[in-house]
């Protein structure tokens, strides 16, 4: 009897033992099942994409010893004239900047200006809104001056965006003085009447100081009216001067027929700002002045150029009389020429009053450099 329920007691531990294996085995397999179809799914599904990433530094091919360099942040691009090798930094546009919210291969987007921060920056834009492109690696976008519109390419050179963005190390406003004005009326053989209208300015600051083209009245001084005037076509020479250097704006003009000249001032406006533009000069050798057969006179002399830039060079000589005040130009601009050569130069008195002769004429002194151009708002 014992031997049966041993027996029994045995046979139940067996088959309940093998229902557990076989229900443990059922559970094993189908978490297994789950487990690689996560995985599967997992493998099947494509990388999320990240939004085209257009933070960092980015800067213009360099020009004239001058470039633009560019920094973006997540939400700002600010834009500096570079000089003197990067020693000079001048504002040229703060805005706002919108990042791309996709992977792109082109975007494009409009910057507010930042009115607070270019405001006062003597060289910034004073447009409301800039339009900024980018495709192919380069960041594009306009510059306009003086009616010529020019596109700035710029390409980038770190990922990384400088903290602090570095900030203009010009002065708020150029150093100058206007040490000399005047002008003068002469009426040729024909009763027609010219102007001759000079001013001398000084550059009384630390850094070089880059004149651009500007503009002038005359005033009669006794009832105030403007009898001439003229816009952004007063002429500098040179463009740049440096720290206690002169420059001097020049223009031989025709008056209107009946123009008075009497009682007459110069009233300048002179457009000045601290140079981004590199102060280059060639050497002058050789010069003298010769008088003319029919009354003119010229200055010769002979140019060396010292840069493998293929530009066009400007001549001027300013004339002095005795108390060291400017009489007038001569000017002309030459062909390009090579790095190293020499070459004459002659420069005619076709810009000066018929009257005046090389006894009029104390000293002079001739300059020359190369076409510059520097943007001022």
């Amino acid at each position: 009897m014992k031997k049966k329920i041993l027996t029994l007691i045995t046979a139940s531990t067996v088959v309940l033992t093998t229902l557990n294996g076989c229900g443990g085995g059922s559970n094993s397999s189908a978490s297994s099942d789950s487990t690689n179809q996560e995985s599967s799914t997992q493998s099947t599904s494509e990388p999320t994409s990240e939004p085209l990433n257009l933070t960092g530094t980015w800067a213009s091919k360099e020009t004239d010893g001058s470039y633009q360099e560019a920094v973006i942040s997540d939400s700002t691009i600010t834009i500096n004239w570079i000089s003197d090798g990067g020693a000079t930094a001048s504002l040229y546009w703060a805005g706002s900047y919108t990042a791309p919210t996709s992977d792109v291969e082109e975007y494009s987007w409009t910057s507010e200006r930042d009115t607070a921060q270019t405001d006062s920056a003597l060289l910034a834009s004073t447009d409301d809104t800039k339009e900024f492109s980018y495709k192919d690696g380069k960041i594009s976008y306009s510059v306009s001056a003086l009616g010529i519109t020019t596109t700035y390419e710029l390409t980038r050179t770190s990922d990384e965006v400088p903290d602090p963005t570095p900030e203009s190390t010009q002065t708020s406003e150029p150093m100058y003085d206007i040490t000399y004005e005047d002008i003068t009326f002469y009426t040729d053989e024909f009763g027609d009447i010219y102007g001759k209208s000079i001013v001398e300015v000084t550059n009384t600051g630390e850094t070089d100081l880059y004149l651009d083209y500007s503009s002038y009245e005359l005033i009669s001084d006794t009832t105030g009216a403007i009898i001439h005037t003229t816009s952004d076509a007063f002429t500098p020479y040179p463009n740049v001067i440096a720290p206690g250097e002169k420059g001097y704006y020049y223009e031989y003009a025709p008056m209107d027929a009946g123009t008075p000249t009497e009682g007459i001032s110069i009233t300048s406006h002179i457009r000045a700002a601290v140079a981004t533009v590199e102060n280059i000069r060639y050497d002058v050798s050789n010069t003298a002045m010769y008088d003319k057969e029919n009354g003119d006179f010229d200055v010769h002399g002979m140019i060396t150029k010292s840069t493998d830039e293929d530009e066009y060079v400007n001549i001027a000589a300013v004339l002095f009389d005795s108390e060291q005040h400017p009489l007038a130009v001569l000017s002309d601009v030459l062909s390009p020429i090579n790095s190293g050569d020499s070459v004459g130069f002659e420069l005619e008195s076709y810009s000066v009053p018929d009257n005046m002769t090389t006894a009029m004429i104390s000293d002079y002194k001739v300059y020359a450099y190369p076409d510059q151009y520097q943007y001022i708002d």
